[in-house]
């Protein structure tokens, strides 16, 4: 998919599920890229092309006296990027022999290079097309005993609010369905688009952000194991005190090595790799957090105050301040959290 192309999402609609699902999916998917430029005074330019479709078209029934009418047929879906599996009712054997059709024609999907997110009891969907089998998954926790006992090769995470692998996704709880679409945002469109979405649209960031505290904004794909092992250590000890030529003895390599290697392998020497990871959990603080600019500097393992800001805004064109004020979500600068409650409400997630 080219960067900045239109994403062709298809919401499925489904008889007896809770539509919410399916409903704030194509609330957030379809206003990336509008909402926020509206009240930019900017024009639209839509990010997600959101379609719905169901078994026949036409309208679907749902619990609570509401119905939704669908786009299109199923037959009628052209080529698609994302497929969106809404909540079903909570007996999936019956879910199952109700949209069988459906379960196959999201394993032809996924064949077909589209990538598939399904919520709620929705993953039952997911894991009957045999797709889930042997990767983790998560779902609504009162239905997580009867899918291991229906899906035994799946791997269930109820502890994890979002899973990922090789394109699945899974949300947990009805609810999660905000949180993975924003999550979503975040994978296809970058983190500070999904920033911008959760903030003109005034909900919170979700519980989970796929880019973490300390994780690149790319993760660099190369052959070198040792250095995959340094970068996995700098990750987790970003914010301390070490040296380089300490960090090349760990590996058993020179400086010079492991300079040279680094480099070679990542396209950034260790000094520039750790600026990277230090500034992107600086970031995060900002966005997420309440701590001043000064505690953040300290936190993310600078002592300079003065060279923090001069560096932050080399790699963000923005003071800590400006960012803030741009992405940071809009409760922080009105109240700080009750006693006892953390400041970034983060969540687990599996991805792989």
């Amino acid at each position: 998919m080219k960067p900045g192309s239109t994403i062709r999402v298809t919401v499925l609609l489904l008889e007896g599920g809770l539509p919410s699902t399916a409903v704030v999916t194509i609330d957030i998917l379809g206003s990336v890229g509008v909402i926020p430029c509206l009240f930019n005074g900017e024009a639209a330019e839509p990010r997600f092309r959101v379609t719905t479709a169901s078994l026949d078209g036409g309208t679907i029934s749902a619990p609570f006296s509401l119905s939704l009418t669908a786009e299109k047929r199923l037959d009628e879906v052209g080529a698609t990027d994302l497929v969106i599996i809404p909540a079903v009712g909570v007996d999936i054997d019956r879910a199952v022999e109700q949209n069988r059709r459906i379960v196959s024609w999201v394993r032809e999907q996924y064949a077909r290079g589209a990538e598939i997110a399904a919520v709620c009891t929705g993953v039952g969907l997911l894991a009957a097309t045999g797709l889930l089998d042997g990767k983790p998954a998560t779902s609504h926790w009162g239905v997580i005993d009867a899918y291991r006992k229906r899906f035994p090769e799946v791997q269930f995470k109820p502890e994890n609010l979002i899973t990922e692998s090789e394109g699945l996704y899974c949300g947990g709880g009805v609810y999660s369905a905000l949180d993975l679409s924003l999550y979503l945002v975040e994978r296809y469109c970058g983190h500070e688009v999904a920033l911008e979405t959760a903030r003109s649209l005034v909900i919170q960031p979700p519980r989970i952000w796929q880019s973490g505290y300390a994780i690149p904004e790319a993760p660099f794909n190369h052959g070198d194991d040792r250095i995959r092992d340094v970068e996995a250590w700098m990750q987790k000890q970003y914010a301390g005190d070490f040296r380089f030529d300490t960090l090349a003895a760990r590996f058993s390599m020179s400086p010079r090595s492991l300079n040279r290697r680094f480099r070679e392998s990542t396209g950034l020497t260790p000094l520039h790799y750790l600026h990277a990871l230090r500034i992107n959990a600086a970031k995060r603080h900002l966005e997420t957090g309440t701590k001043s600019v000064n505690e953040i500097c300290y936190a993310v393992g600078y002592e300079d105050v003065a060279f923090f800001r001069k560096l932050f805004i080399r790699h963000t064109s923005l003071t800590p301040s400006d960012y803030r004020k741009r992405f940071g979500a809009y409760w922080i600068r009105s109240r700080r959290p009750a006693a006892g409650i953390p400041e970034t409400g983060v969540a687990s997630v599996v991805r792989r």
